[in-house]
Formats: structure tokens, sequence, C-alpha cells
């Protein structure tokens, strides 16, 4: 959502050669940087640091087989990849299309993700399984939010921003704990990036993120 607020506004020149020498190559050093740092760890840990185990983990380095928590990078990486296309509906778009695009992403990348292990949508299948969007191309709808909170819901009223929060807790906390309770074990759906209670809690936090004044020496 920052990277939307700050990447997507029209006057602000982004070209195609800047963003992939500048912008996309400090994300993958920073990538690639803190990757290595964990294998070198571990096997420093396990006390592994032989050619063969040094060879394998460079392999694994550049085929991108870094640890789960790093996921964010890579996400960062896809939607910076987007961006000429995400800032080209929003130059040549109006309100309305915008809020159409982000009315079809919360359907397909939110709301979707979030029900469909529930009763009855657990009872389709083919093609219409493969309407949602993954978590990766979903990352992307938030670019968008960013921008249209910024531009067009710059001051949110603070109930309703800890009204999004509190309900989006909830709803992450309570539908992981229920899940889990019937699985018989941790069940991680509800705490996915994209599922409906993260995106309340975003909305809140964004808002009140809008609406905190900032010190002196931030515009300086």
């Amino acid at each position: 959502m920052a990277s939307g607020a700050l990447l997507l506004p029209p006057e602000r020149e982004l070209p195609i050669k800047r963003l992939y020498t500048r912008s996309m190559a400090r994300l993958l050093a920073a990538l690639f940087f803190w990757a290595a740092c964990y294998k070198l760890v571990y096997l420093w840990l396990l006390d592994s640091l032989t050619p063969w185990d040094l060879e394998a983990a460079a392999k694994n380095l550049l085929l991108f087989r870094h640890e789960e928590h790093l996921y964010y990078l890579h996400i960062m990486l896809l939607v910076y990849a987007f961006l000429p296309v995400t800032r080209l509906l929003v130059r040549n778009g109006d309100r309305q299309s915008l809020e159409y695009a982000l009315g079809l992403w919360f359907l397909l990348g939110i709301l979707y993700p979030t029900v469909r292990t529930l009763w009855p949508f657990t009872l389709l299948g083919g093609v219409p399984v493969q309407w949602r969007l993954n978590l990766a191309y979903s990352s992307i709808g938030y670019t968008l939010l960013g921008h249209y909170l910024t531009v067009y819901r710059p001051r949110p009223r603070r109930p309703l921003c800890l009204a999004a929060l509190l309900a989006g807790f909830l709803l992450t906390f309570g539908g992981a704990w229920a899940a889990s309770a019937a699985a018989g074990g941790l069940e991680e759906h509800f705490l996915e990036g994209t599922g409906a209670g993260v995106f309340l809690e975003a909305l809140g936090f964004w808002g009140l993120c809008q609406r905190a004044s900032l010190p002196e020496w931030a515009g300086r």
C-alpha cells in the first residue's frame, strides 16, 4: 500500500529502465544478501561449511529457494514488475474505473480466497475454482488500494479505522482459532496475507496512519 501511494501518482516519473536498474535491482540485492546470510548461518551452526554444502547452498540461492519468511521481497519484485501496468490504469482511468478494479480485486483476490474452504464454496469444481487470485498476484491490488485511499480517502474517521482494525483482528484470530480447533492442529488459512481479516486490519491501520500528524522534522 505504501508503494502504491508513493509510486503510482501520475505526476511521478518512473521510467522502466530506472525501475529495473535501480528499484528492482535494490530489491534483488537485499533478497540475495539476506538469503545468503541465512544459508551461511545455518551451515555454520550445523558445522557444515564444506565445499559441497556451500555449492548446494549457492545453487539453492540462485534458484530462489530461500527461507519462507523472505516471501515479501519475492512478492515486491512482482509488484514492481507490474508498476508500469498499474500506473497506466491510474493515469488513464477515472475514479469509477479504479473503484471497479478494486472491487473485482476484492472479490477474486480477498473474499473468494477467504471463503473457498467454507461450504457451499467447497462444492465448486472445475474452472471456477481457479478464478481466485493467488497470494502473489493478489498483492498487486494492495498498491492500487494504497493509491486510492491516499487520493480519495485521505482523512478517514478514526472510529471507522479502529472498527476495521478490531474487526480484522477478530476475524483473523477467531477464524484461525475455530479452524485450528476443528482440524485438531494449527490451520493457517485465516492468517494468509490476502485474507479478509488481514484486509480489514490493513484498512484500519492505514487509515490511522493517514490521520497521524507528522512531526516537524518529517517535512524537512
